[in-house]
């Protein structure tokens, strides 16, 4: 056990984690999902059928291979990664450095809202995407010019993408099985213009930011750095894209088994050819010869799938692992002051009314600005997140979908809460702290905000202000100077500072000491903290004095160790 890691590590070691989309195992599968895709399954024995039921399911471990090929050096990669930020103290920088990453579901997303900007555009369309629901869609569109038109381009995307899942089991449509779904998506996509992210930039400008620093842009480390940051990100688009490429064969076994079942139903041993789905593959292994089944096959087919039957719905809302099991620490709340505590999913802090979706039929409820609570989720959900403020699910990690996509869009989430949606309740006011997997009760915070009263940015200087409980209403027989400094409940502190993407808080100096010289702020804090690190100077102060080109210019004063000269 002890060894086998290291066996991993030196077996993968020559795959290179930012090459992997050059594997051909990719192009390999993509051919063998077409030609099974393309077989008439209607007019195959039943062993063929079952032999094409084996070969849809073999693309599954197929795909598998790029990860075990790899995801070890990867992982190794985001390791360094980490250690190499730690050493030049950035890591509140990793979170931004892994955004952005595109993925196919990233791709989707694209051709989703190309098909929302052209309902957009045209006024037939608009108006029967506002009327319809999602499951009359289909016949209303084929009523118009504009609507026919826009079906060949569905048709389209779902040649491409249709066999992305409404569920991860084969009993379930794939979107091109139940094209609705893809119809409800749709329908929120363009109800409003897209949200556009910044991930994709900011995670460039973090890189930039660091290869300009002393440590990770100088050698030795600034090759090692970039190396790892690219594998570190492929990991990610790995986990996702895999996903991606090995649910193509769940369309493919569900559309042979459905075949199997409906010539089981003729045969008088199913009702439904749905029914096929309680039955095992082994199972359907011994039948087809003779056919049609015996008397006593076709009993016995009909007791099994009785029986399995009546043992799902048994276990109906019964999740599959005990969720105490999966919590940080079982047994144990919260935490005071915290409603929720999960894992860090993507960074950020955010706040706003929850708005609990439990599954694809609930799109709809989510408005723009509301957090989005759901159990779990998969691609289907992904244009939700152009509307979330934030995200809390019940289930996950920092490598799930739902992380990847946050993290994508650029706001903040918190997975594997494991009762989120059963404690928070719809439009209860919730604030989302996705850097640190937790959701605080509500009505303490701190936020920065601009001379507007606006949020600012990560990294953008504003005022601190917050607001508690606790906060007092005024200085003994002086009220008058706190209470100047509370607007709509947050008390203005007077502080400058600025809230990292990952959500720590750096105080740069007073509001009112601030130096404006050539249209310049400077702030006399962070002048100081250089100064502090010359070993020769015990205190320093920064002041302004006034210049006749650029209004002020800063003066320091400083206070020596010892006698010597300090330079």
């Amino acid at each position: 056990i002890l060894i086998t890691p290291w066996r991993t590590l030196w077996r993968t070691r020559h795959y290179d984690p930012s090459q992997w989309q050059a594997d051909p195992i990719i192009s390999e599968v993509l051919a063998d999902a077409r030609e099974l895709e393309q077989r008439d399954l209607h007019s195959l024995t039943w062993g063929q059928n079952i032999e094409a039921l084996h070969h849809s399911l073999a693309l599954i471990p197929r795909v598998m291979q790029l990860r075990e090929r790899y995801i070890p050096q990867a992982l190794v990669s985001m390791g360094i990664l980490w250690l190499l930020l730690a050493l030049a103290s950035r890591r509140d920088r990793f979170g931004r450095l892994i955004s952005g990453v595109e993925t196919k579901t990233t791709e989707t997303n694209r051709a989703l809202e190309k098909l929302a900007m052209q309902i957009r555009g045209n006024a037939t369309l608009r108006e029967v995407f506002a009327q319809d629901d999602a499951i009359d869609l289909l016949h209303t569109l084929r009523q118009s010019p504009a609507g026919r038109d826009f079906l060949e381009n569905l048709s389209a995307f779902l040649v491409e993408y249709g066999h992305r899942e409404t569920a991860l089991t084969i009993s379930q449509p794939a979107w091109k099985d139940q094209p609705e779904v893809v119809l409800g998506i749709l329908k929120v996509l363009a109800s409003s213009e897209p949200t556009m992210s910044g991930s994709y930039q900011e995670w460039k400008h973090a890189r930039d930011e660091l290869l300009i620093s002393p440590i990770l842009g100088r050698w030795p480390f600034r090759h090692p750095f970039l190396k790892s940051l690219m594998n570190a990100r492929a990991l990610f688009q790995l986990r996702e894209d895999t996903h991606f490429y090995a649910t193509l064969a769940q369309p493919l076994v569900r559309r042979i088994a459905l075949e199997l079942g409906h010539r089981l139903e003729q045969a008088g041993a199913l009702n439904f050819p749905s029914e096929i789905f309680h039955l095992k593959l082994d199972e359907l292994e011994g039948l087809g010869q003779p056919w049609p089944p015996s008397s006593e096959m076709k009993a016995r087919i009909t007791a099994w799938g009785a029986r399995r039957n009546a043992r799902r719905a048994s276990l109906a809302n019964t999740p599959m692992v005990d969720p105490r099991l999966l919590a940080p620490e079982p047994g144990k709340s919260a935490g005071e002051g915290v409603i929720l505590r999960g894992s860090p999913g993507s960074p950020g802090i955010a706040s706003g009314p929850a708005r609990i979706v439990r599954d694809v039929s609930e799109f709809g409820k989510l408005q723009t600005g509301e957090v989005l609570v759901a159990p779990v989720t998969n691609p289907a959900w992904t244009p939700l997140f152009q509307r979330a403020v934030a995200v809390v699910v019940d289930t996950g990690g920092a490598a799930s979908h739902a992380a990847i996509v946050a993290r994508e869009y650029g706001v903040p989430a918190v997975m594997g809460t494991m009762d989120g949606t059963g404690q928070l309740r719809d439009g209860q006011w919730i604030q989302v702290d996705g850097s640190r997997g937790l959701v605080p009760v509500p009505g303490a915070g701190v936020r920065i905000v601009s001379e507007e009263g606006g949020e600012c940015a990560s990294d953008e200087v504003g005022e601190v202000v917050f607001r508690n409980p606790g906060v007092t209403r005024g200085y003994y027989e002086n009220h008058v100077v706190i209470a100047a400094g509370i607007r709509d409940g947050w008390y203005h502190t007077g502080d400058l500072g600025r809230r990292t993407a990952d959500g720590r808080y750096f105080i740069l100096g007073r509001k009112d000491d601030m130096i404006v010289t050539g249209g310049e702020n400077v702030y006399p804090k962070e002048i100081e903290d250089i100064l502090l690190r010359h070993p020769g100077i015990a205190s320093a102060c920064v002041v302004p004095i006034p210049h006749a080109i650029k209004g002020q210019v800063p003066v320091a004063f400083v206070v020596l160790r010892g006698p010597e000269v300090a330079t």
